[in-house]
């Protein structure tokens, strides 16, 4: 595949140090250029209005004008161009400017330019700003990718504040605060909503598994501003970078409400059954695949066992033998799927000895 041309614009009055600047770029054989060059600091302004250039060569000729002019007419947000400067003489405002605008530049004295420092400066600041480029869009990347998780995805200190650095767009849904209320805890901090009864066990659990390493998960319940109270599940693990100070804490926090709820309903369920079995006077077991799910104490109390030994165990436990086993799961799935139901008569064996049932 041909490579593309490298747009560079050339600033300069002087017509000497345009051709030779041009030239330069000529023989550096790890560019196709495509070069621009204006001589009229007057017109420089109007003349990059409608150009799209890779890279802008400056001197020192064109800082009659205002830095902040210059600044933000040519670095505008979604094309700052990279920027060599040449120059023997202090250019701070301007330079100013360039930090301010977040630009990618260089400056090099006129009195020791050659070819091989010009080209060595152009080659880096090109790269540099693919780089830049490159880095900002798998950032936007990521960041889409992440606000189109469900939850909240978040980066956050490992204070007592919970002090967010990163949020997801999420945030919203399930907090009720957008994410620039969220972030360095400017309006409240993630910890603050978080329910007072789960806090220290949150902040305790969380230490406890980064201390040795490990990601973790935990349940609990915050505050939000939507409709108050809601159970979330937070999973996350300890992240390091080279720009940040301290260690901080990556994860994604869902909000599991519907499944709390119907845990509980289902467990409430559970208690109403465990009370009938309990008042009636039979044994009343539930079996799945033969093995126990659950039984009533009258179930305990007839064959002389505790919960906790038939909770789980398979039914080879009532039996005398193998032999009654099977024969009697072969008699009993025939019938059932016969009739849909069936009674058996069989012998059961209770702890300490063997009846007809």
């Amino acid at each position: 595949m041909a490579r593309q041309f490298t747009k560079i614009l050339i600033c300069t009055t002087h017509e000497n140090d345009a051709k030779k600047y041009h030239s330069y770029l000529k023989k550096n054989r790890s560019l196709r250029t495509e070069i621009i060059i204006e001589t009229t600091p007057q017109n420089l302004l109007r003349s990059l209005e409608g150009r799209d250039v890779d890279l802008l060569i400056l001197d020192q000729d064109i800082y009659g004008l205002e830095p902040a002019d210059i600044a933000g007419t040519l670095f505008k947000k979604d094309n700052r161009i990279p920027c060599l400067i040449i120059s023997d003489e202090s250019v701070t405002p301007f330079i100013k400017e360039l930090i301010q605008q977040d630009i990618i530049f260089s400056i090099v004295a006129e009195s020791w330019l050659d070819e091989d420092i010009f080209n060595w400066f152009v080659l880096r600041l090109i790269n540099a700003h693919k780089k830049k480029i490159e880095h900002e869009n798998l950032h936007q990347t990521d960041r889409s990718l992440l606000n189109n998780i469900p939850g909240m995805a978040f980066r956050r200190r490992n204070d007592k504040w919970g002090t967010l650095t990163y949020v997801s767009d999420g945030c919203k849904d399930l907090t009720g605060y957008t994410a620039s209320e969220l972030l360095n805890s400017q309006t409240i901090s993630y910890f603050s909503l978080i329910h007072p009864d789960d806090r220290k066990m949150v902040r305790d659990a969380v230490a406890y598994r980064l201390s040795r390493n490990s990601n973790y998960q935990i349940s609990y319940r915050i505050l939000s501003a939507h409709d108050g109270l809601r159970w979330v599940r937070e999973s996350g693990s300890s992240a390091r970078a080279s720009d940040w100070k301290d260690p901080q804490i990556e994860g994604l926090i869902v909000d599991i409400s519907d499944q709390m709820k119907l845990m509980e309903e289902h467990q409430k369920d559970k208690d109403e059954l465990q009370k009938i079995y309990d008042y009636v006077f039979a044994a009343i077991g539930i079996i799945e695949k033969r093995t126990f799910v659950e039984v009533n104490d009258y179930f305990c109390k007839m064959f002389g066992y505790d919960r906790s030994e038939i909770i789980g165990q398979s039914t080879r436990l009532l039996y005398q033998n193998e032999e009654d086993f099977n024969r009697f799961g072969l008699e009993n799935n025939l019938e059932l799927d016969k009739k849909g139901f069936g009674t058996f008569s069989t012998r059961i064996r209770k702890k300490m000895e063997v009846s007809w049932m």
